[in-house]
């Protein structure tokens, strides 16, 4: 007689039904996410995919996506600032229009908002 061991689908059996990953796993992920300071919406954006996504899965799965979920955040964060901090410069520039374009002698350019030196002009 041959015994042949059967694949595992990310835990040992201890699921609602063999091969699934069971709710406390989950529920330490999402927890090991929050005390890492990942935002809730970024946990509920990774739970989400992970709920869409097919077997097998496991909380390694939900726990790179909350990462990636939560990298998106920080990316549209910072490209948010970036523009407020775009904005609050061409705001305060007196050298450029609304837009940040600087015009001299019959030439536009972005400006650099620095107002030009004696040693520059």
């Amino acid at each position: 007689m041959v015994t042949v061991s059967q694949p595992s689908n990310g835990d040992l059996g201890a699921g609602e039904q063999a091969g699934e990953t069971s709710l406390d796993e989950l529920a330490r992920a999402t927890r090991r996410a929050r005390q890492a300071g990942i935002s809730d919406t970024a946990i509920k954006a990774g739970t989400h995919e992970f709920e869409r996504r097919p077997h097998p899965k496991g909380p390694g799965l939900l726990r790179t996506l909350i990462n990636d979920a939560a990298e998106a955040e920080k990316a549209t964060q910072r490209a948010t600032q970036a523009t407020q901090a775009r904005r609050a410069a061409i705001d305060e520039c007196n050298l450029c229009d609304s837009n940040g374009m600087r015009y001299e002698n019959g030439q536009a350019w972005r400006c650099n908002h620095q107002t030009p030196t004696l040693a520059t002009a």
